[in-house]
């Protein structure tokens, strides 16, 4: 039984870790002034710089509405997951020392 709680929770640490980085990636896209971009192939790589407006107004999106909501979350729900997994590590390794000195 412990085996699939460890095991749940390990995977939702590591989802929770890629939907995390995807968001990160997404902020760093949005505040970076300018934007790599290929169109055909890997060799043919473009940069477009972005117009002021539109640096101002994405840095606004990213911070008050990615950083806040998302980044913010998934490190506080990170935090909790590995709390709870290595609670979860702690109580198996306990309890299969116990069933060893029986």
């Amino acid at each position: 039984m412990i085996n699939i709680i460890l095991a749940f929770f390990s995977l939702f640490l590591f989802f929770s870790f890629v939907q995390s980085l995807a968001w990160k990636s997404i902020f760093k896209n949005l505040t970076f002034s300018k934007l790599y971009y290929e169109e055909s192939s890997w060799f043919d790589t473009k940069i477009w710089q972005k117009s002021n407006s539109l640096i101002r107004k994405e840095n606004l999106f990213a911070h008050n509405k990615i950083k806040k909501k998302f980044i913010n979350k998934s490190k506080k729900t990170k935090g909790f997951l590995l709390f709870v997994n290595s609670l979860a590590i702690t109580f198996y390794i306990l309890l299969s020392i116990l069933k060893e000195l029986k």
